[in-house]
């Protein structure tokens, strides 16, 4: 019974909490490039990636 309790709370709280969201992110993005199978040889292409990175990032 608190079981259930406990993980309902934290089920709120990973859709509410700021920091949570973020960590979520980050392990999404992570998974993302980790199981990436290819490598662009178009530098266009690259650049673009490489930008996308920069801007996700919320601190530089």
């Amino acid at each position: 019974m608190q079981l259930k309790k406990n993980i309902v709370a934290f089920e709120e709280r990973l859709s509410t909490d700021p920091n949570l969201i973020y960590l979520k992110d980050v392990r999404s993005r992570y998974d993302q490039k980790k199981n990436k199978m290819e490598l662009s040889l178009n530098i266009d292409e690259r650049r673009s990636e490489q930008e996308e990175r920069k801007q996700w990032l919320p601190f530089r």
